[in-house]
């Protein structure tokens, strides 16, 4: 694959040099060609790059051309596809359309590059160029003021202005100084409609998208005519969002920004909190909701900036109620960022303690008072003791688990106490009749999610006290809930019936399967765990759905990652891996071994048996691959962390070792996966990201061992040629020899891909024929002898010395090895320089020994190489008279002997050539 991109840049260079010289039909046809060759891989950033520049470019070459104007529009639009940023192709693509006579279409192309670059004189023209060619725009929007003040019906007119604000930043700002915003203001009336009210915003967003000047003007003016703008009278959700858009519009165009530009950022963060003043109770919520989603991130620096605008914003969010659960863990990490841990900590114990600033009447309601402890529970878990010890926190728990009565609350506060389990001082609390009558009553009175926390708590001491005694229980119990609800979902109950309902059936979804395979994460190690897990959950449906739902959560998926690593492996086999992913030699992987045995002897835990049956270990592999298993992978990469990651690449591991499952494996997309976790560089440099890339190289030899290359495509073959290299360049002998193994199958592929695993990876093959490890060296030998034809292996036969090495294993007692050494001796035995070396070095009659070898195949293999070699006259020649003379005669007492196998004819023709 990165061969084929760079085969493409280099065609895009002549593409350049023709474009320079004038050929712009040859530099068309230029970048046509390179945009054959790169592969269609959209997670290939390097090819997605070069086609950019290369469609970008070809644009270039079409408008000279001027006949394919349609195609320039085609090729720019993509390029935008991929790189929205990209000022050179959305300025041809405005071009072609102004030629075309789409001038709606280029303006609109032209006012975001006039926003996104003021300065540009070559923007500003052309926009120039296209406003004066558009018809109906009244020769800019100064004129639009007049008709806002006048007769005419104002929703038209406000409408103009939304279209036409945004296409010239001098315009904007014209408008903007000459009374416009006032004239819109006045527009809007006291009995003005939702409607006018949402162009009203419009057109404010659009003046604001002209360029940093118009956006400074909106803000100052948002600020100072907030009474006029009605933000009293406002009742729904939809002209909330339209406010809050046009102020987002207006943060975007006044940037992060330094002087006037904070200046006017801090005008806008104190129109969003005189917003939230403002606003309805009920639409508090909605208001911080929409802000915490707003591109304008420069704006939270000045929201977040005193005590009181922190505290405003909290409450707002906290008084939505359940809805906010999301959204206040956002804000909070906003918050911990913008304001340091200590100040946040301020403004919190603030809110529990109810400070000066709220008043002496103000007390926090049950649920804000669990939402509140469970966002910090979860973003503050360092801090556990500062929250029991030193803040109202804890006496407010129990005071809320003494009254609470409401299902959706008693699932926060299960949540809560599952945060509290993690640690054994917040463990401690758990003696609290308070606490202990609440964790009872999870179980019986609180719904779903209840119940899954209740079971983590259960985990979370367990674990803590190594009390395994009741491990299957809590997790048979964990399974059944988990199954249960992804049957559900999958016959239609329990969803909503809309799009937001649907939204938190889902969030729930993702929280209670969260909370049930961490629970199953404590105890996987166990057989008889693994066992119910493979029995209950894996089966198409249920790990489809699971899988899922990780798309959104990198701890659901990280904790289903680790459950399939260890349900597809015993105990050994897990103990093992470290080992494969460890750069040490032989010895030092027993001492390490030696060591963490006497570690764990020296534990106060009793070391578990291991029970796992390896056929049953084998089972659960069958299991998860007709349970889609292997397709469903891609989905935990998703959201998922390095240690995702590399949980995958062990699954992926262990699964390839099973042969009768690795064509399954690659019709599911497994070679697909293995790719993105060797080129993802999500899984970072070094440490994990090594080890995940080891393991999923480890895992790719397996499957490629077993796959007839003929399936594949030359650039798959090609991109997996390194990292099996990386592989058997390990100092551990079952990574060299399923790698080598792999490459020996790649390597049947042809002569291209020999060249590639020779050029790269030969002296590391070639150090392997001295391997400790009989099969490494047998495996060595082999995959050398199917590239025997490639210039640096038959170089090495030529060596006097290798070549005797060669000769050595020809008759080594394995059978297989001496096989592959005499079959490459007799391939390359057919160029003149290799049969002269082994005259030369005496090879001759160790050849006429391995032809009167009783194996057919030997020594059929020596006699197709006597051929050779007597068929080369400068050989022959060397040999001289004695030498040919006592060559003839074993050549015809092996011939007197011999049968008529498939040597024979090779014989005969030895003998020949020897008679001269």
């Amino acid at each position: 694959m990165e061969e084929a991109v760079a085969e493409a840049l280099s065609i895009k260079a002549e593409g350049n040099a023709r474009f320079a010289s004038g050929d712009f039909d040859g530099a068309v046809a230029s970048y046509s060609r390179a945009l054959g060759l790169l592969p269609e891989d959209p997670h290939d950033r390097d090819a997605a790059s070069a086609r950019a520049t290369l469609l970008s470019n070809r644009a270039a070459a079409k408008l000279k051309l001027g006949e394919d104007l349609e195609g320039v529009v085609r090729d720019c639009t993509t390029v935008l596809g991929l790189e929205d940023s990209n000022k050179k192709a959305r300025f041809r693509r405005a071009e072609a359309l102004q030629r075309l006579g789409r001038n709606e279409e280029a303006m609109r192309d032209l006012a975001v590059l006039c926003r996104d670059s003021p300065d540009s004189r070559e923007f500003a023209e052309k926009a120039k160029v296209v406003r004066s060619a558009l018809a109906g725009n009244g020769g800019g929007l100064l004129p639009l003021i007049d008709k806002l003040k006048g007769a005419e019906a104002p929703d038209e007119v406000l409408g103009t202005v939304a279209r036409l604000a945004g296409r010239s930043t001098s315009d904007a700002e014209e408008f903007c100084c000459n009374g416009g915003l006032d004239a819109m203001l006045a527009a809007l009336g006291p009995e003005s409609t939702s409607r006018r009210y949402v162009q009203v915003c419009s057109a404010i967003s659009s003046l604001s998208s002209s360029g940093r000047g118009a956006s400074a003007l909106c803000a100052a003016f948002m600020r100072d005519r907030i009474d006029g703008l009605g933000i009293d009278r406002l009742t729904s959700e939809e002209d909330l969002s339209a406010l809050l858009g046009a102020h987002e519009e207006i943060c975007l165009g006044l940037g992060g920004g330094e002087g006037e530009a904070a200046s006017s950022l801090s005008d806008a963060s104190r129109f969003l909190l005189s917003v939230l003043e403002r606003t309805p109770r009920s639409l508090k919520g909605h208001c911080v909701r929409r802000a915490l989603a707003s591109r304008a991130r420069g704006i939270w620096g000045h929201l977040l900036a005193t005590e009181a605008s922190t505290l405003s914003v909290l409450l707002a969010l906290l008084s939505d109620g359940r809805a906010s659960r999301g959204p206040l863990l956002r804000l909070i990490k906003i918050a911990k960022d913008t304001l340091g841990m200590e100040r946040l900590k301020a403004q919190v114990l603030a809110i529990m303690s109810g400070g000066p600033l709220l008043g002496a009447d103000f007390e926090l309601t049950l649920m804000e008072s669990a939402l509140l402890i469970e966002a910090l529970f979860i973003l503050m878990p360092e801090e556990g003791n500062w929250l029991l010890e030193e803040t109202p926190a804890y006496s407010q728990l129990v005071h809320v688990a003494q009254e609470c009565r409401d299902p959706a609350l008693l699932g926060i506060l299960s949540s809560v106490l599952s945060h509290l389990a993690s640690n054994k001082a917040g463990q401690a609390k758990f003696q609290d009749p308070a606490i202990q009558d609440l964790l009872k009553r999870l179980s019986s009175e609180g719904g779903a999610q209840a119940r899954a926390n209740s079971l983590l708590i259960l985990a979370k001491i367990a674990k803590n006290e190594g009390n395994h005694a009741e491990d299957e229980g809590i997790a048979l119990e964990a399974l059944a809930l988990l199954r249960g609800a992804c049957h559900e979902e999958r016959t239609g109950e329990g969803e909503g019936n809309g799009d937001n309902n649907h939204s938190e059936d889902e969030d729930s979804f993702v929280e209670m399967a969260t909370s049930l395979v961490e629970v199953l994460v404590f105890m996987v190690d166990e057989s008889t765990v693994k066992d119910h897990v493979a029995g209950e959950i894996l089966e198409a449906g249920v790990v489809s759905r699971l899988c899922r739902a990780a798309r959104s959560s990198a701890s659901l998926s990280f904790g289903l990652s680790r459950i399939f690593a260890f349900v597809l492996c015993t105990r050994k086999e897990m103990e093992a891996v470290p080992l494969l992913t460890e750069d040490t030699d032989g010895e030092d992987q027993e001492a390490r071994k030696m060591a963490r045995q006497v570690l764990k002897g020296g534990r106060e835990e009793e070391e578990r048996e291991d029970t796992d049956d390896p056929r049953v270990c084998s089972a659960r592999k069958v299991a998860f691959v007709r349970a889609e298993g292997v397709a469903c992978l891609p989905h935990l990469l998703r959201a998922g962390s390095p240690t995702t990651r590399q949980q995958v690449a062990v699954a992926l591991f262990h699964c390839a070792s099973e042969q009768a499952l690795r064509p399954r494996m690659v019709q599911q997309g497994a070679l697909g996966v293995i790719s993105r976790l060797l080129r993802d560089e999500a899984v970072g440099e070094g440490g994990g990201g090594d080890k995940c890339k080891l393991l999923a190289s480890h895992a790719l030899a397996r499957i490629l061992i077993s796959i007839n290359p003929a399936l594949l495509d030359g650039v798959q073959l090609a991109a997996y040629v390194g990292p099996l290299l990386v592989l058997i360049a390990r100092d551990y002998a079952l990574q060299q020899f399923e790698g080598l193994l792999a490459l020996t199958n790649l390597a049947t592929a042809g002569a291209e891909i020999q060249d590639k695993i020779v050029s790269s990876g030969f002296a590391t093959i070639e150090d392997l024929q001295f391997s400790q490890n009989e099969m490494v060296v047998r495996a060595a030998t082999e995959l050398l002898c199917n590239c025997v034809s490639c210039e640096k292996v038959l170089g090495s036969i030529k060596d006097t010395s290798r070549q005797k090495l060669w000769v050595s294993l020809s008759f080594a007692d394995d059978r297989a090895l001496a096989l592959a050494a005499a079959g490459a001796l007799a391939m390359a035995s057919g160029d003149p320089a290799v049969s002269v070396s082994l005259v030369a070095n005496g090879s001759v009659e160790d050849l006429l020994k391995l032809a009167r070898s009783r194996s057919p195949g030997m020594s059929h293999r020596a006699c197709v190489a006597l051929e050779n070699v007597t068929g080369e006259g400068e050989a022959l020649r060397s040999m001289g008279e004695d030498g040919r003379r006592s060559a003839l005669r074993e050549v015809e007492a092996i011939l007197e002997g011999a049968g008529d196998g498939e040597g024979r004819e090779s014989l005969e023709q030895a003998a020949a050539n020897l008679r001269g």
